[in-house]
């Protein structure tokens, strides 16, 4: 079974995204903050992260903390915003960001969701 770790603030996003993404065989941990899911990315093993995020320097922080944490580094990240410009040079792991502007937020989730049904097959 996927574990999978859902981060977004919004109660309305949240149920949103949980109701596109639940599967079969897919365990979602949703949570409202960053600090909830570092503390959980700590003591837990999670197979993706979907995050949520409207501020630059939350992702800009995160990925900084995920770069020194080598468990992490196997978690596949998707990050869905609205930042124009995040910087993505020198991050290692596998990280999708999925930008509003361009995707539509349908269209991100979607797409998320297809990506976990098929992670290691």
């Amino acid at each position: 079974m996927k574990k999978i770790l859902l981060i977004v603030p919004s109660k309305n996003l949240r149920q949103l995204y949980h109701e596109n993404l639940s599967q079969k065989q897919v365990e979602i941990v949703a949570v409202d903050s960053l600090a909830t899911a570092v503390v959980l990315l700590i003591v837990e093993k999670f197979d993706a992260v979907v995050w949520h995020s409207t501020r630059n320097y939350e992702i800009r922080l995160f990925l900084k903390i995920r770069q020194g944490r080598k468990k992490w580094l196997k978690t596949k990240l998707f990050i869905v915003t609205n930042c124009k410009n995040i910087d993505m040079e020198n991050i290692s792991g596998e990280v999708k960001t999925y930008k509003l502007f361009e995707w539509g937020l349908n269209a991100a989730i979607e797409k998320i969701s297809k990506e976990i049904e098929y992670m290691d097959r």
